[in-house]
């Protein structure tokens, strides 16, 4: 089974800011939200539902325990996104959601090359 470490995550926030600096402070906050908060994921199942297939994320507050964001694609229903105070609709939790993303994407290609390879990869 893959590991998610901390330099990972490390790895992936610096490289986001390298991407896009204007984003460094967003970066930080959804990163210790990743870490310290709650983000649940949840299928759209409805096969009526425009966004079939897609995913809501539940993204837990930074600053109030038990409230949670839906993250739906590139919306969110925090304050930030709704009145436009996200640089490029990029809030937090939206950032979080991608963390995560990321962090998925990583594992998966990991335990592919496990797979392959017969051996536990951890890059230390």
């Amino acid at each position: 089974m893959a590991i998610f470490s901390v330099k990972d995550l490390r790895s992936l926030i610096l490289e986001g800011k390298k991407q896009n600096f204007k984003l460094a402070s967003r970066i930080d906050a959804a990163a210790m939200i990743f870490v310290t908060k709650k983000i649940i994921e949840e299928p759209v199942t409805d096969i009526n539902a425009v966004d079939y297939g897609s995913t809501i994320y539940h993204v837990e507050s930074e600053s109030e325990d038990g409230v949670f964001y839906d993250v739906k694609g590139q919306t969110c229903t925090c304050s930030d996104f709704t009145k436009k105070r996200a640089p490029s609709g990029f809030c937090k939790h939206r950032v979080a959601t991608l963390i995560l993303q990321r962090s998925q994407d990583l594992l998966k290609t990991r335990e592919e090359q496990e797979r392959k390879a017969g051996v536990r990869i951890f890059e230390d």
